[in-house]
């Protein structure tokens, strides 16, 4: 089958991703319930599932994009909701509208929960991949399309085209977080957890994210989390040190220590090519 056609769509591909995300919804919620999934806050994207956005200091990517980029009015697309926890970022952050596309049910049964406040949410139960985007792209175009870890499961030589035709031609931006297959520690690491990730997702390499271009996109992007990888590792392996009020000021210490080490580190080429995350923008080209 020919991948490189823009209307292919691998349903097997997709079944898979579907089964391995409505799995682990319902392993969460038959441990955590309901109640507590809907409060779990950003920390639980590095793995660190804490609630009440006790662990959301962690979440460096997220906190740099509120700051750069401004969302307050703005038609906001979301590729993968999961939980909900992004898609309650963005409305925080003042959003106009927001339509959020999941493929999982499981998880979008937990976001629709979390969300249930906010009455300026669209949902769309599917993979990105089986969006008729061409007919929703003559409807609505959006001012962000955004997404955390989701790039590298999709098939990109259809997700792409896609994303082009969905951003507004006034400014449209797309805003992408996205783990870097740059750095062969985590790239050990990934290999001996399979069960964590599904068996299609690929992480992507600076040139992969560079090749954008041939889509029509000026491309940026930049680098978060080299020496800090190892505190977030630590707060992962032992959560309580965010969870205990106790010690919670000690793992902010902690983590602000290395992100400020982080801010001079990632200065050097060697340093931003082995860090563990990326932030993506896309940008149409000037005609």
């Amino acid at each position: 089958m020919n991948h490189d056609n823009k209307d292919y769509v691998d349903v097997e591909r997709i079944a898979r991703e579907r089964k391995f995300h409505n799995t682990k919804a319902a392993k969460s919620l038959s441990l955590h319930g309901y109640e507590k999934m809907t409060r779990i806050g950003r920390g639980t994207n590095y793995g660190i599932a804490c609630e009440n956005k006790k662990s959301d200091f962690i979440d460096l990517p997220g906190s740099w994009i509120a700051r750069k980029f401004n969302f307050k009015e703005k038609n906001v697309l979301e590729i993968g909701a999961g939980y909900g926890i992004d898609s309650e970022m963005l409305e925080e952050l003042g959003v106009r509208k927001l339509v959020t596309v999941e493929l999982s049910q499981s998880s979008l049964d937990i976001a629709k929960r979390r969300l249930k406040s906010f009455d300026n949410i669209y949902f769309i139960g599917s993979a990105f991949e089986e969006v008729d985007y061409q007919g929703l792209a003559q409807i609505e175009k959006f001012d962000i399309i955004y997404a955390r870890g989701v790039l590298h499961h999709l098939i990109l030589e259809k997700s792409l085209p896609a994303i082009y035709s969905l951003l507004d031609e006034a400014g449209g931006v797309g805003i992408f977080i996205e783990p870097s297959a740059e750095n062969p520690l985590i790239n050990v690491y990934r290999t001996s957890t399979p069960e964590q990730r599904t068996a299609d997702e690929k992480p992507l390499t600076i040139k992969e994210i560079e090749n954008f271009s041939g889509y029509g996109f000026d491309v940026e992007h930049y680098p978060f989390f080299f020496l800090s990888i190892g505190s977030v590792f630590l707060l992962r392996k032992f959560p309580f040190l965010v969870q205990s009020t106790i010690c919670r000021p000690l793992a902010y210490s902690l983590f602000k220590l290395t992100a400020l080490a982080d801010v001079f580190l990632l200065k050097l080429p060697v340093c931003r090519r082995l860090a563990w995350v990326r932030v993506i923008i896309l940008r149409k080209k000037s005609v």
